[in-house]
């Protein structure tokens, strides 16, 4: 069993997403856990910025969506980012 030697969580400050459910700016935190082993493990987790209880885990190891994408020539999201959950 892996014991954690240090856990830290640091705010996402560069996280740029609405929450599906109300509309309101998203907040993201990345949680940082430092194991015995050597090992390190990176959770992010966004939430809505208001209290109606939304909140998921990321799966991108990029918390932001990028400012300019290919995928659909504009600044914005990518086409396949999608925030909600599954």
């Amino acid at each position: 069993m892996r014991t954690p030697t240090r856990t830290r969580v640091e705010d996402v400050v560069d996280f740029f997403a609405k929450c599906p459910r109300c509309g309101y700016p998203a907040t993201a935190t990345r949680t940082v856990r430092e194991f015995d082993s050597g090992t390190t493990e990176f959770e992010l987790l966004a939430s809505c910025g208001l209290p109606c209880g939304w909140q998921q885990k990321l799966e991108k190891p990029s918390a932001r969506p990028p400012t300019d994408t290919p995928s659909t020539g504009r600044p914005g999201r990518p086409a396949d980012w999608n925030p909600r959950p599954r």
